[in-house]
């Protein structure tokens, strides 16, 4: 039996294959930007609006069938696979894609460096490794030398840098300095059980006095980097904490860390046990907020994606104001 003819091209439809097949080779072997930027359009759309592979479901004769289809998934609960089926009908990109998938990267990243991790008992608790701010990393990094050229380390932990996930019906307290980079915590494990030995205190000087304590860091490699004084530091149990009074090699964090941008929280609270150490274990940095001015959304979005913002808990807070100490509903 004779094979059967071909079907016949039109040149209508030969010029315009042609066409597109040198402009994707174009785009494809440029390395300009705007042909970078091209190449990343040209994938967005093949994903997104693109019959990019045929549909395994044959067309549908009619509604009726296309409801058989939905009938079958709702009563083995398959909703994704309900979407997915019908946007493969459809021909269109299914309900798992979305211009999240192509957004451009946010334009600061978290930079991971190494951690401070002194010798003792604590150091088992230490991460080696934390993560800072991109835009907050080298004065950041240059505190921490200050700090070290006087013979001192600083173990700290850096709380979660990822927003939580939108939970309905549920309330989130939600840690915003943290998210945004703002805020870093120092190893509970190094500081308040031993004055004398741990890497970090809590201490005042003139002892006796009314002064709030404050954090500090105690010289450890035995030089004279750092001058000897007296000062009352707290050690801290399970229920309470004392203070004592001796003569200490301790280097204070706070002016170290001002000049970076990083200073202990505004709202002073100090500790009364090992599991209540108040607010000295944090520092923050509230640079560039705007009190009344700067929007929660203008800050995530230097860090996260549209999608990544729009699918967390915080998707209905992109308005709140910086009021001077926390991000809140406008008035």
């Amino acid at each position: 039996m004779a094979d059967p003819a071909p079907t016949p091209v039109s040149p209508i439809e030969t010029a315009t294959a042609d066409a597109v097949n040198s402009l994707i080779e174009v785009i494809d072997k440029g390395t300009a930007p705007p042909m970078l930027e091209a190449q990343r359009i040209l994938m967005e759309r093949i994903a997104l609006e693109g019959d990019v592979i045929p549909s395994r479901i044959k067309p549908p004769a009619n509604i009726t069938e296309i409801g058989g289809y939905i009938n079958l998934l709702d009563s083995l609960n398959e909703k994704d696979a309900e979407a997915e089926m019908i946007s493969s009908i459809l021909g269109i990109a299914g309900a798992n894609y979305g211009p999240g998938a192509f957004a451009e990267p946010p334009p600061i990243a978290f930079a991971r460096i190494p951690n401070d991790r002194p010798d003792g008992p604590a150091q088992m608790f230490i991460p080696t490794h934390i993560t800072v701010r991109a835009d907050f990393v080298d004065a950041f990094q240059a505190a921490m030398k200050s700090l070290h050229d006087a013979g001192c380390m600083l173990p700290l932990l850096s709380p979660a840098r990822s927003l939580p996930a939108a939970t309905p019906g549920v309330q989130l307290s939600v840690d915003i300095l943290s998210i945004l980079g703002r805020a870093i915590d120092v190893v509970p494990a190094s500081v308040a059980s031993d004055p004398d030995h741990d890497a970090l205190a809590f201490a005042r000087k003139p002892p006796g006095g009314t002064a709030p304590y404050a954090l500090v860091a105690r010289e450890l490699d035995g030089g004279t980097g750092v001058a000897s004084d007296t000062w009352e530091a707290l050690k801290c149990d399970s229920t309470s904490c004392t203070a004592s009074s001796g003569a200490r090699q301790y280097q204070p964090i706070a002016p170290l860390f001002a000049p970076a941008g990083w200073y202990p929280q505004t709202t002073y609270s100090a500790p009364s046990s090992a599991a209540s150490l108040g607010s000295l274990t944090r520092l923050v940095n509230v640079t560039g907020l705007v009190k009344g001015a700067t929007k929660l959304g203008e800050e995530l979005n230097l860090l996260y994606t549209r999608a990544q913002i729009g699918q967390s808990a915080l998707a209905s807070q992109v308005g709140y104001l910086w009021d001077g100490t926390a991000f809140s509903p406008p008035a």
